[in-house]
């Protein structure tokens, strides 16, 4: 059988284009929560009701930070996020009024510095905010 080059090349065009289109629909999810210097980047992280995210902490000067919510929404707190990216993915989920009325999506959480010789969580100034989207 004989296949002509502008064929060849046409089908090469389409495998190409549906693997790269699969890549881009492929990714699920967001990239972390970046912990440095008592800050967290970005201040708010805008989450899918029921993705996951993780915290990374950049700090080498603050090798855990405790991320507490003071709560179980939009996840289970407080945890440690230790240098480097955390050891499992949060997941995130909106509380029943979150889910009657959007405008109450937003959770801040308190992050603070965790001093091992003192055993004391060293509170930071800012308060960052998960937004849960629908």
């Amino acid at each position: 059988m004989r296949v002509s080059i502008p064929s060849c090349l046409f089908l090469a065009g389409v495998f190409m284009f549906h693997s790269c289109g699969e890549q881009s629909n492929s990714r699920t999810t967001i990239p972390p929560v970046v912990l440095n210097q008592c800050d967290a980047t970005p201040p708010t992280v805008n989450v899918k009701n029921g993705k996951s995210l993780k915290w990374d902490d950049q700090d080498h000067n603050a090798p855990i930070y405790i991320v507490d919510f003071r709560g179980q929404y939009p996840t289970s707190s407080p945890f440690p996020v230790k240098l480097g990216v955390s050891d499992l993915p949060h997941k995130i989920q909106a509380d029943p009024t979150c889910v009657q009325d959007h405008s109450k999506c937003d959770y801040t959480y308190y992050l603070s510095v965790y001093n091992s010789s003192s055993g004391t969580a060293i509170p930071c100034s800012k308060d960052p905010v998960v937004h849960v989207d629908f």
